[in-house]
């Protein structure tokens, strides 16, 4: 997992240099503008069902398909209605608000559709790493060979965002095939679904408020100045986004085998593997400082 997460952060930062000769700054900040409203929509679309189906589903992995497949649907069934409603209300921003740059904030669409198809917490939940880091690295592999085939001047950013967003979709989608044998389909109730709702908002609190300062920036910089400015400062932003990508790999590696040591009372296995996990923090960190 920690692989892939390498992969997804070294990947920008060999396009980079590519992008930012054939789009130039203005164009890749007009990108990373538009990508920034969009994370917004998306970002209630999840809520806090990454973090509490991953660690929901490692409870009760070993409980039989049944309850593991109840589970599942009552879970996603949430995320599917917040995805209709958040993807309408986007279609609204862009038919009636004031949007800077609409063909690019458009296609931006896919990557909200991509969201809404989303079901990595699934498989984490199940620590089933292997199958999703090979076919997301294959996905992510298959956007670089793209991006250098088909962006070959300034006037490309459409298919630039249209291969990110298009892309990411496929790679959702893939993750769909893998369901076969794991799950079956239930029929979901109302009230089935209302256990979820008020601990996937507790979640959803520290997803907003990290949020605020890690996306609201490239917004507040392309309304103060102009985008070339947000095109300079999301390239320089990469860089940090290294370490960053490692210590969350290592959480999102973590929270479904100490969710799952909890739930059959071995508390103190669960602590020794937190334990762990900060003094890895720790090392890694220092090392990358």
């Amino acid at each position: 997992h920690m692989g892939y997460q390498l992969i997804g952060i070294a990947a920008p930062l060999i396009t980079s240099p590519y992008l930012s000769r054939i789009l130039g700054a203005e164009n890749l900040g007009i990108h990373s503008f538009t990508m920034s409203v969009a994370l917004y929509f998306m970002m209630f679309m999840l809520l806090g069902i990454a973090n509490y189906g991953n660690r929901t589903i490692a409870t009760v992995k070993r409980e039989g398909k049944d309850i593991l497949s109840k589970t599942f649907w009552s879970i996603y069934s949430i995320q599917l209605i917040m995805s209709i409603l958040v993807t309408i209300a986007y279609l609204a921003y862009l038919y009636l608000g004031a949007v800077h740059y609409k063909v690019i904030a458009i296609l931006q669409l896919f990557l909200l559709l991509s969201n809404a198809v989303d079901i990595t917490w699934f498989f984490y939940g199940l620590e089933n790493f292997k199958q999703i880091v090979f076919r997301n690295t294959l996905v992510k592999l298959l956007g670089l060979f793209l991006i250098f085939l088909c962006v070959r001047q300034g006037t490309d950013l459409w298919k630039y965002t249209f291969i990110n967003g298009s892309v990411t979709l496929v790679g959702q989608l893939l993750l769909w095939g893998q369901l076969k044998g794991i799950l079956t389909w239930k029929k979901i109730q109302l009230k089935e679904l209302l256990p979820h709702i008020k601990p996937i908002l507790i979640l959803f609190i520290p997803v907003l408020a990290i949020s605020i300062f890690t996306n609201m920036d490239k917004y507040m910089l392309g309304l103060m100045v102009d985008v070339k400015q947000v095109g300079f400062y999301d390239n320089a932003g990469r860089i940090i986004e290294i370490p960053k990508a490692l210590i969350a790999a290592l959480g999102a590696v973590m929270l479904p085998r100490t969710s799952y040591l909890l739930a059959e009372g071995q508390k103190e296995k669960s602590k020794y593997y937190i334990e762990v996990t900060i003094l890895y923090v720790m090392i890694i960190s220092s090392v990358l400082m």
